[in-house]
């Protein structure tokens, strides 16, 4: 099922540190050209991602989320899944990443 683009990433940036938790900030547009950029926080990084989202789009929760290596070399390759709820309705997301 295809999704019709809603949101385009402009920029993202994401802080953390050992006890002030996690900030992000990030630039969003909408589909009709309105710019959004906002700062949330979180009890990490990925928290506070999906905390200033939720306050952008007011549609998605996250269920879940897991991190974790596939390899272990210094360029390990990593994956993350994502688990949200957008609309009533349960969707996975899992991606790859270059170290």
């Amino acid at each position: 099922m295809a999704v019709p683009e809603t949101w385009q990433l402009f920029h993202w940036s994401v802080s953390s540190g050992s006890y002030l938790g996690a900030t992000c900030t990030v630039q969003l547009q909408y589909k009709s050209g309105e710019l959004y950029k906002m700062a949330a926080l979180g009890a990490g990084p990925i928290d506070a991602t999906f905390n200033m989202i939720d306050q952008i789009t007011r549609d998605i929760t996250l269920e879940a989320f897991k991190i974790g290596a596939i390899t272990s070399e210094e360029d390990a390759l990593g994956e993350t899944n994502v688990k949200i709820t957008l609309d009533g309705i349960h969707r996975w997301n899992r991606s790859q990443h270059f170290g």
